[in-house]
């Protein structure tokens, strides 16, 4: 052995950040609840629009024809569309509060960051997806 060569002193393991598996946690959660959502309300519409609309004439499909036969589903089904405002509502808080505790894991000191760049990433991407539809939504709103 050289006499400049230090023996190696093994390096204890570092443990992952709480913070950063919480964000992908939640991140997963997000997706889950955003997604059930989603497909409750295109499912509820999918079985609803063909028994309120004449599809047997492509050239009757119009814009008007559409909103007209789905008024009557905003009457009748109001509770999946509260259903639908509550999982968008609840994803996108789980999506802000995941990218707040990703980042937190981001910043720990002498920790994994594995879970919390993952977490960083899936969160921050989807926030930015909800706030770039809400002002598409809110675009077509005012101009309608």
């Amino acid at each position: 052995m050289n006499t400049y060569e230090q023996p190696m002193e093994p390096q204890p393991k570092k443990k992952h950040s709480g913070y950063g598996i919480a964000a992908f946690v939640l991140a997963m959660a997000m997706l889950v609840i955003g997604l059930t959502g989603f497909i409750s309300f295109i499912a509820s519409v999918a079985l609803y629009l063909p028994d309120h609309l004449d599809t047997s004439n492509p050239d009757a499909l119009t814009q008007e024809a559409i909103t007209e036969a789905m008024e009557p589903f905003i009457e009748e089904k109001g509770g999946i569309l509260a259903f639908f405002g509550l999982t968008v509502g609840l994803s996108f808080l789980c999506g802000l509060i995941g990218l707040i505790l990703g980042i937190v894991g981001i910043m720990q000191k002498d920790r994994r960051k594995g879970f919390a760049i993952a977490g960083t990433i899936i969160n921050g991407g989807a926030t930015l997806i909800a706030a770039f539809f809400v002002l598409i939504a809110l675009a077509a709103a005012a101009g309608a």
